[in-house]
């Protein structure tokens, strides 16, 4: 009698899309208003649907939801969200890591996809030890390229620097330089590196009109979380020069949601800046 292949099962771990929202327009054929590429998500389950593989999807989330079918497990569960700060923030991503361990294990999964700042890279390693093939899909760059490392920072690179050359299958990399930081943290000793990037809807700018250089007011969008460690404060710092300047023709609109949204809006309205710095909250691709 010949013997069946096992079937393919991936734990897909990532961080805090609306992998539940993605799922549902995937699953009637639409188009996702939330985001302008098409989501990562939306990919998997297109890939999972063609190779008949079962796909376990944990995503980060401020609330818990949950959406099976015979082919998937989606969940978005608030214990993966962080908030803590120093050592705590260390713990927090250990847990994570431990969590998705036992999730993996239940699951019984083959092979799983290990999104950016789910846990520590490190942790990772574990699940090579239970013979569980890992694939790290890095969308942001190691460490800051102009920056200064933390301690914690340099520990945590250190522990992580075997996920890549040896415990993990491949690497899927979001940007050359984040391929060049594996070569550097490896000293060249890695398993296969894949570039990738977004993927984007032609018709969604077909009706664009091209921008005005000219313009008596230049405009400067963000898209993206109200974090701190996402650029917004500088931003607003930058715009807080351009007033001390005199300079009133540039206007940042910032568009987005996130835990520093509203800490955000009060410094705004504390300098003055509203008609200059623009906090339009979550904006679908359609607009605000």
């Amino acid at each position: 009698m010949k013997k069946t292949s096992k079937q393919l099962r991936v734990l897909y771990a990532v961080g805090p899309e609306d992998v539940i929202a993605a799922y549902k327009h995937w699953k009637h054929g639409t188009e996702s208003p939330l985001q302008v590429s098409i989501p990562y998500s939306s990919q998997f389950y297109e890939v999972c649907q063609s190779l008949n593989i079962q796909g376990y999807v944990i995503a980060q989330s401020a609330i818990k939801q949950v959406v099976k079918d015979d082919k998937f497990v989606i969940k978005r569960l608030p214990i993966l969200v962080n908030r803590a700060h120093g050592i705590f923030y260390h713990i927090h991503h250990i847990w994570n890591g431990l969590y998705l361990l036992v999730c993996a294990v239940k699951f019984r999964a083959s092979v799983c996809i290990a999104s950016s700042g789910t846990t520590h890279w490190f942790m990772w390693r574990l699940f090579s030890l239970l013979r569980i093939k890992v694939i790290p899909s890095v969308h942001c760059v190691l460490w800051r390229h102009f920056g200064h490392q933390t301690l914690g920072e340099k520990l945590t690179l250190k522990l992580g620097a075997s996920l890549f050359s040896s415990n993990c299958t491949a690497t899927l990399a979001v940007s050359n330089q984040i391929t060049k930081q594996i070569a550097q943290l490896t000293q060249n000793h890695h398993q296969p590196v894949h570039e990738f990037t977004p993927t984007y809807c032609r018709q969604d700018f077909a009706h664009i009109n091209k921008a005005n250089l000219n313009a008596s007011i230049f405009r400067v969008l963000y898209a993206g979380r109200i974090e701190h460690d996402k650029g917004v404060f500088d931003l607003l710092q930058i715009a807080k020069r351009f007033q001390s300047e005199g300079l009133r023709n540039i206007v940042f609109d910032i568009c987005g949601e996130g835990s520093a949204f509203d800490e955000l809006c009060q410094e705004v309205t504390d300098s003055r800046l509203e008609a200059n710095y623009q906090c339009h909250g979550h904006c679908t691709k359609l607009g605000c």
